[in-house]
């Protein structure tokens, strides 16, 4: 039976190198291929074998490396992968019920049959827009892209996909970074806070206390969640600390996990606090397991309800409903506003708020540090711009 001569010319033939193939081609010339797991059988620039062998000995070097895009796992979906992404609990990135129930409800429906290789910025701006179409705040909005850059973050680490969102011009998702107004706090606006606080629990119809809570927000600069979380084992009451080490969730849960590494961080406690502290665990009578803020059930309150019936009642009593909107996170800048007005450096207050670096810190709160002197130093600026004209 005689061969089709063209049938030949398009079948592989294997070479003496494992992994190395090559096609004849019309003019019966070599088409080298080399075979990677990563990307299935991929066509070298090769002419010849021993160019061959080079250049995919190069291209599996940076297989090995991570430096090729894994072109089977871009055919993914953003689905598949999302869910991966979720579950692997070694990729040190951040996750938890609330990222996949984002990722679920609002990722999914949009771009979950997408090939995670094909999503453009592009499609990440129409996605922004879409959310924001549908009346949701910016922040919103913001929450409901973390788990999706989250997905192109691991996709980019494990499998040396391109990630959108690098791509996208500063300032065009409403996930980069936007800050809002925030309050420029005064000593006396904090007491007042605090005062309102506990003012609200020396209410005969009072179920809850709050006022420790607030302080204890707004004294030590912790998030809400891990002040929920904090429990007597946390405290060395004697030395003055808390030891951050988990956070009580917005589903109700006690969880280890913490925003950041740096956000796992010793505490200092003021003298004053620490007593408030340890009279409250001895006239609770409460174990070292036990929650600081625990209600009746034993658990700390919920985040929704202590913003309505604790925070939100105390910033109304204190007066503080002018200007920006008060939210928990806003104790954070109210710490830090102290902090800067007594002295201290970023450097000191970035490991107290649990910032990686003393550049967060500034960045978050460029206008509590040092304003004056760099206020004085355009003013000197300026003067002498003037003199030389």
């Amino acid at each position: 039976m005689q061969q089709d001569p063209k049938r030949h010319r398009s079948a592989f033939h294997s070479t003496r190198h494992r992994g190395l193939s090559f096609r004849l081609r019309e003019d019966g010339s070599k088409a080298f291929y080399g075979y990677l797991p990563s990307r299935g059988r991929t066509q070298l620039k090769a002419t010849g074998e021993r160019e061959a062998v080079a250049e995919f000995g190069q291209l599996r070097g940076k297989a090995a490396k991570g430096e090729l895009t894994d072109l089977r796992a871009a055919k993914r979906t953003v689905e598949q992968i999302g869910n991966e992404y979720l579950n692997d609990a070694e990729s040190g990135l951040k996750r938890g019920r609330e990222h996949r129930r984002q990722f679920r409800h609002a990722i999914v429906p949009r771009l979950g049959h997408r090939q995670i290789g094909s999503v453009s910025p592009h499609d990440l701006l129409k996605l922004d827009r879409d959310l924001r179409a549908q009346g949701l705040a910016e922040a919103t909005a913001a929450n409901y892209l973390k788990p999706l850059r989250g997905t192109f973050e691991y996709a980019a680490l494990k499998y040396g996909i391109s990630n959108p969102f690098r791509q996208v011009p500063r300032n065009r998702l409403a996930s980069c970074n936007r800050t809002r107004p925030h309050r420029e706090w005064t000593s006396e606006e904090v007491v007042n806070l605090i005062e309102a606080g506990h003012r609200l629990d020396a209410r005969k119809a009072s179920r809850a206390e709050y006022g420790l809570l607030i302080e204890t927000l707004i004294r030590t600069g912790g998030r809400l969640g891990e002040v929920l979380g904090m429990r007597y084992a946390d405290l060395d009451l004697s030395e003055g600390l808390w030891r951050v080490s988990g956070q009580w969730s917005k589903q109700g849960e006690y969880v280890e996990s913490l925003k950041t590494e740096a956000s796992q961080r010793r505490v200092p406690l003021s003298p004053s606090l620490v007593k408030k502290l340890a009279a409250r665990k001895l006239a609770k009578g409460a174990g070292d397991d036990a929650f600081v803020f625990a209600g009746a059930n034993g658990n700390p309150p919920s985040h929704s309800n202590f913003r309505k019936r604790g925070w939100g009642l105390a910033v109304k009593n204190a007066g503080l409903t002018d200007g920006p909107k008060l939210t928990p996170h806003d104790a954070r800048h109210g710490f830090a506003s102290q902090m800067a007005d007594l002295g201290l450096t970023s450097s000191d207050v970035a490991q107290v708020l649990g910032h990686s670096t003393a550049g967060v810190t500034e960045k978050i709160y460029t206008h509590v540090w040092n304003r004056e002197a760099r206020e004085q130093r355009i003013r000197e600026a300026m003067e002498a711009a003037g003199a030389a004209s």
